[in-house]
Formats: structure tokens, C-alpha cells, sequence
């Protein structure tokens, strides 16, 4: 959802925060890179590369989530294996939060609320083709 450099690079200016921390930053990073599609260069050249492997031409990004889905689980769990305290992470993280500026937890949000919006779109746009492309087969139907 958001690019894992800027993530990793804003933590990294953050005070005061541990080293286990620090590794729950990057590992989370790493962990979630799979789910991102514009924030990574090989991204849009792989695209560029597979897109006519698919229907329509595009990769729809709900088949992009399933299909990242089981790798990032996959990181998460070679992290929090390696990771130890992840518990600790958790209660650092909530702490950190709560502390948040209001104008800083808006922009951590925006990427979420910008994605939601997306995925709602392309939802309401599909629809709205399978409902034109089923009134179109029943104009030809009565037509014939």
C-alpha cells in the first residue's frame, strides 16, 4: 500500500525507538513489500511484461492481494520466528500511535483510505461492465 523505502526512512527519524523496534520497522517493510505494485520499479516493468497474460489485458488488484497473500505470510512468520518479542513490537507500536499528531496519523492513514477508494472503483466500474456487457448479449438476443 505504501512504498517501504519512505516507511523504513521516516522510522529511521523517529527518537527513541529501540532496536527491536527498528527490526519490526524493517521486517514489516520487507514482509509487506509483495503487496505493493507502483512503489517498487521491478513492479511496473513486470506488469508491463505479464499484462497480456490476462483477461482484459490488466492484473486486477483483489487477484494481486490473493496472490501475495501466501508469500507475505510466509515472511511474516520467518520474521516473528527470528523476531523473538513480538508481543514487545506490539506494545511499542500502540504506544508510538497513541502519541501519533493527529496530522501525522492522517498521513499514514491516507495510503489505506487511498487504496480502499481504488479498489472500490475498479469494483463498481466491473460491475457496471457485466451489467452492459448482459444487456448488450440481450439486445442481440431479441434482435435474432
Amino acid at each position: 500500500v505504501t512504498d517501504n523505502a519512505a516507511l523504513t526512512y521516516l522510522g529511521s527519524l523517529v527518537e527513541g525507538l529501540s532496536d527491536e523496534f527498528k527490526y519490526a520497522l524493517v521486517a514489516g517493510a520487507v514482509t509487506g513489500g509483495g503487496l505493493t505494485v507502483i512503489a517498487n520499479a521491478p513492479n511496473p516493468a513486470g506488469f508491463a511484461i505479464l499484462h497480456r497474460h490476462f483477461e482484459d489485458e490488466t492484473i486486477h488488484p483483489l487477484g494481486l492481494l490473493a496472490a501475495a497473500v501466501p508469500p507475505t505470510l510466509v515472511a511474516v512468520m520467518a520474521f516473528r520466528i527470528s523476531g523473538g518479542t513480538t508481543m514487545r513490537y506490539v506494545e511499542e507500536f500502540v504506544a508510538w500511535a497513541q502519541a501519533l499528531d493527529p496530522a501525522a496519523a492522517f498521513l499514514f492513514l491516507l495510503p489505506f483510505v487511498v487504496a480502499g477508494a481504488g479498489l472500490l472503483q475498479y469494483y463498481l466500474e466491473q460491475r457496471d461492465a457485466a451489467a452492459f456487457r448482459e444487456q448488450r448479449r440481450g439486445d442481440v438476443e431479441e434482435a435474432s
